[in-house]
């Protein structure tokens, strides 16, 4: 990874060191601040203008979703995750909404926390295995009684929400890389999105994600 600077917000001060940590044994990972509180978090976005934001999403002065909207509302080009104790799927789809790049759990694994990081800091979508689950399990949509995406747009999509990118999937599906964009424009389409972080959230909201 080429340097990334980062902004860690939580208002628990164990979870944030023990995420600053993490980070900082991230190559190329510069932490150039840590704060408590949403208002805080968007005001040192504002001043650092980190490339990512890790994002706690329930915290006093703005939840992570405020920040979210704050971010996308001014244009500023932090990639925002949000790492959360909250697993609700209405939670997580309203912070994709908003323009997170990635949500995971907390009590994730260390490695799908880092693995998460490194998506949304390369400019991908993250979602956590155990989150996607859930949100599956409760939440199913048909459209017109015939599935709305095909079989291998749903393929593409369940690794598009790993965080993988165009040629990482067409790796992983044995497919040509400008295959796999062809799926993804589609799928665009017919989700009526632009990008991929909206691709997810409309999934999810949708339950199109197995």
């Amino acid at each position: 990874m080429d340097s990334c600077r980062v902004v860690v917000a939580d208002d628990h001060p164990l979870f944030r060191d023990a995420m600053v940590a993490l980070l900082r044994e991230v190559p190329g990972v510069e932490v150039v601040a840590e704060v408590s509180s949403g208002r805080a978090a968007i005001a040192e976005i504002r001043a650092r203008d980190p490339d990512v934001a890790v994002v706690d999403l329930r915290m006093a002065d703005g939840d992570g979703v405020h920040v979210c909207r704050a971010v996308t509302r001014e244009g500023l080009r932090a990639r925002v995750l949000i790492v959360s104790g909250y697993d609700d799927p209405e939670l997580v789809h309203a912070a994709l909404a908003a323009g997170a790049r990635g949500y995971v759990a907390k009590d994730s694994p260390r490695l799908e926390l880092a693995r998460a990081f490194r998506a949304v800091a390369a400019g991908g979508t993250a979602v956590g295995a155990a989150l996607l689950a859930e949100a599956t399990g409760r939440l199913r949509h048909v459209e017109s009684g015939r599935p709305l995406l095909s079989g291998r747009e749903r393929a593409v999509l369940a690794l598009l929400a790993e965080g993988e990118s165009a040629p990482e999937i067409a790796q992983r599906l044995g497919l040509a890389t400008s295959t796999v964009k062809s799926h993804l424009a589609n799928m665009y389409e017919k989700l009526g999105v632009s990008d991929r972080a909206a691709a997810v959230a409309e999934a999810m909201r949708r339950g199109l994600l197995r």
